[in-house]
């Protein structure tokens, strides 16, 4: 299994303004794949883009996949 990025990215960037983003950053993901610092680093890109985007990150599983 793998995360499939690029449509992650382009569902990012397909969502309306004033949306909610649950991301869950370790463990426990829908894929049970944690991103790389990299791809961290594009997710961010595209908030910073469409900044009436808005993550809310649920660590509740931190350290549990990755340390």
């Amino acid at each position: 299994m793998c995360l499939d990025f690029d449509h992650l990215l382009q569902d990012l960037e397909a969502l309306p303004e004033d949306t909610v983003v649950l991301m869950q950053p370790c463990g426990h993901n829908p894929t049970g794949i944690d991103p790389s610092k990299a791809q961290w680093q594009r997710i961010l890109q595209v908030f910073q883009k469409k900044p009436r985007l808005f993550p809310f990150f649920d660590t509740a599983y931190f350290g549990f996949a990755s340390g």
